[in-house]
């Protein structure tokens, strides 16, 4: 009797997994507001009860897919932030890592379209989208860029809050020109040199 539940909770589990990934899709290609659980359960090739035996509703299979990828894509960023040994190899580790992510995981890049083009769509009370850094880690990078500016890294004239700054455009404005552009390139090949163009600006040179 007790093989008999576990194995029942285990195919739960991954039912409950296959509609979320399902349901990453049509939001990421409809948007919340046009995607219906119809939509989640034809791509999920479920019934819609199916669905709604799961999750209830709409806003509820949305903040069960935010939390599910948020705390994956946060830790990964926060691995990004500590791996290297200065501040430099930091930064540019950081950068790297997020731009190929986007390439490499279908559910990061899932996220990161539906938080790019289908925000206005979203409930007023609608969890937080897990995409690529935007200001919750403006204060981890200016502490990182003080540092490179305390060992002899970094330029020590660079405003800080103003790099930081840079350092999140620059990496959501190669997300958003990926994204969109039709014939796609390899963020795999060229994320470094992308990346090094932007530090050649305030990296002192022979320090990086």
């Amino acid at each position: 009797m007790y093989v008999c539940m576990k194995r029942t909770k285990q195919d739960a589990e991954i039912t409950r997994q296959h509609l979320l990934n399902a349901a990453a899709r049509v939001f990421s290609r409809d948007g919340y507001a046009a995607t219906r659980l119809d939509h989640i359960a034809a791509a999920a090739g479920v019934t819609r009860g199916a669905v709604a035996h799961h999750f209830g509703g709409k806003a509820e299979i949305f903040a069960a897919l935010v939390a599910s990828k948020r705390e994956t894509i946060v830790k990964t960023v926060d691995e990004a932030l500590t791996a290297g040994k200065t501040p430099g190899e930091r930064l540019r580790g950081f950068m790297v890592a997020l731009l190929v992510r986007l390439e490499e995981d279908e559910d990061f890049r899932l996220m990161n379209e539906l938080a790019l083009f289908h925000r206005g769509g979203l409930p007023p009370d609608a969890p937080r989208l897990p995409a690529s850094p935007d200001t919750t880690y403006h204060a981890g990078i200016a502490k990182l860029l003080a540092a490179g500016v305390a060992s002899g890294e970094i330029r020590p004239d660079l405003d800080l809050q103003a790099g930081a700054k840079a350092v999140l455009g620059l990496v959501s404005g190669i997300f958003l020109n990926w994204l969109t552009t039709a014939d796609r390139y390899s963020l795999k090949t060229e994320a470094g040199g992308i990346v090094d163009a932007f530090l050649s600006g305030i990296v002192i040179p022979g320090r990086s």
